[in-house]
C-alpha cells in the first residue's frame, strides 16, 4: 500500500474523496458520474453504482464525516473530513486519517476521529498548529 504526493485515485471510493464529494448536491453529483455504467473499483468493497455514491454521499453529509472501509486498499479503514477556509470555499480541502483494517478497533477508530476533528476545528479556527 502507498500512497505518495500527487498520486491519484478515484474521488468515490477514498475517505478524501468522498469527504469533498458531499459538499456538491445530488444533482451535481448525477451530472460528474451520470454517463458512466460503472464506477471504478479497486477492492471488493469499493462503491461501483451511481445510487450506491448517492446513498454514501448521503450518509456522510449525515456524519459530517467520511468512511473508506476497505474501498481503496482492502485492509485499510479511513475518516476523511472537509476543511473549510474561512471566507473562501473555494480553498477548501479534505484530510483523512487511515488505519489498518485489522487494528482498526472501535475504540482506535473514535480516537482517531476525534483527534482528525480536532486537527480540523483547529485549522479551520486558524491555528497553524505549531
Amino acid at each position: 500500500m502507498t500512497a505518495g504526493v500527487g498520486d491519484r485515485f478515484p474521488a468515490s471510493i477514498t475517505a478524501v474523496g468522498v469527504a469533498l464529494l458531499a459538499q456538491l448536491s445530488d444533482e451535481q453529483i448525477v451530472e460528474l458520474y451520470g454517463d458512466l455504467d460503472r464506477l471504478p473499483r479497486w477492492s471488493p468493497r469499493s462503491t461501483t453504482s451511481l445510487p450506491n455514491l448517492l446513498t454514501k454521499l448521503n450518509e456522510t453529509r449525515a456524519a459530517g464525516y467520511a468512511v473508506d472501509d476497505g474501498e481503496t486498499y482492502p485492509n485499510v479503514f479511513a475518516y476523511g473530513l472537509v476543511v473549510h477556509r474561512v471566507g473562501n470555499h473555494a480553498q477548501d480541502f479534505s484530510m483523512s486519517v487511515s488505519l489498518l483494517l485489522d487494528e482498526a478497533t472501535p475504540k482506535r477508530r473514535a480516537q482517531a476521529l476525534e483527534e482528525l476533528k480536532g486537527v480540523r476545528d483547529a485549522l479551520e479556527s486558524g491555528n497553524d498548529l505549531r
